[in-house]
């Protein structure tokens, strides 16, 4: 039976390509292929991240609290409506990661997920996560964000369809939080699809959890946001770098630390969705306007190396929707908001009298 709970610490490094082949003859030293990585090519994991129409849960995490959280589906190559499929929470408190899933049928999870299917009938349950469970992320010492008791647990309305599908979950606690969530945060939905191709490693040492990934070919889309629809988008880191990541409960091996001082690899915060959300807020405002209502259809690369992307992937804030905070530009208001639910042209129309 898969996993479906993990805690861990996740460090995230950018890679060159001459460095990633070089580390892979390294790695084989000490650790194994994934069993996925058959004959050492890489296998495709595709998500489709779930958020309001504001783009509150993505917004809020980019602000770097001590508490956040996002919701997704994910499957390891493209699925079939009957295929299997991952329901996943993705928690971080003050840098350690939790991800809690289950796993249901692709068709069964889209209607699990519809908000249309929010709690409409009396049935309460209470939902206690067990310590197990939470893997100790209720011991938030006094923090007390709505995610927050959410962990903790509280009484939830559970619409009689949502509850059948909690039952064909392979785990009912872990399917009762992500309805909760649904519940309270009301108009979640299908937000962007991410997908990439990754080579990972487990440490040959059975002792060990360490786990090191390597992600390239990001790509993502904001239309035909639908598993099965493929694996295609935008890419939105160039063909020439990777994402590395490694992931461990406790400290990392000796061996490991001295390879990452040998080639100068420093470690780089970077969100997959959050790259992409501050690339489609970058082209929306500094690209051809012609092509402004179209953002999804934009070129992602060219975005990482314009001046909001590079703040962004070196800074991991965007400074300027702080600044602006106080002043509720139309700049701020679109960072502060979501361009899909905004009129662009009225927006268009006040940048040029701010300008003026």
């Amino acid at each position: 039976m898969a996993i479906e709970v993990f805690k861990r610490k996740e460090n995230k490094y950018k890679i060159d390509a001459p460095t990633y082949e070089a580390l892979l003859h390294r790695l084989a030293e000490y650790m194994d292929f994934d069993k996925f990585n058959r004959g050492g090519e890489p296998y495709s994991i595709c998500n489709i991240y779930y958020d309001s129409d504001d783009s509150s849960m993505i917004r809020n995490s980019l602000s770097k609290p001590k508490y956040k959280e996002k919701l997704r589906i994910r499957s390891y190559g493209v699925p079939n409506m009957d295929d299997s499929v991952y329901l996943e929470i993705k928690k971080k408190y003050r840098g350690e990661v939790s991800k809690r899933r289950c796993s249901m049928d692709l068709q069964t999870a889209y209607k699990f997920l519809d908000r249309a299917n929010a709690a409409d009938a009396a049935d309460i349950e209470n939902i206690v996560p067990h310590d197990d469970a939470t893997n100790g992320i209720n011991d938030t010492s006094g923090l007390m964000s709505d995610a927050s008791q959410r962990s903790q647990g509280s009484q939830a309305s559970q619409g009689s369809q949502r509850l059948q599908y909690i039952e064909a979950s392979s785990n009912q606690q872990v399917a009762k939080e992500i309805a909760y969530l649904l519940d309270t945060q009301k108009n979640l939905h299908p937000k962007v699809y991410i997908s990439y191709d990754r080579m990972a490693f487990f440490d040959r040492d059975k002792t060990s959890d360490l786990r090191i990934s390597f992600d390239s070919n990001i790509r993502a889309r904001r239309t035909d946001v639908r598993l099965e629809s493929g694996s295609y988008g935008k890419k939105i880191l160039p063909d020439d770098m990777y994402l590395m990541e490694i992931k461990c409960t406790g400290n990392m091996p000796l061996w490991l630390t001295k390879l990452l001082s040998e080639y100068e690899i420093r470690p780089s915060s970077f969100s997959k969705y959050g790259t992409e959300y501050m690339q489609y807020l970058d082209h929306a405002f500094t690209g051809d306007r012609s092509s402004w209502k179209n953002v999804s259809d934009t070129d992602y690369t060219k975005g990482a190396n314009s001046p909001l992307g590079m703040r962004f992937t070196e800074n991991s804030r965007f400074q300027e929707g702080m600044t602006f905070e106080k002043e509720m530009t139309p700049l701020n208001r679109a960072i502060t908001s979501d361009l899909g639910a905004m009129d662009v042209q009225k927006v268009l129309e006040e940048l040029d009298d701010d300008c003026a």
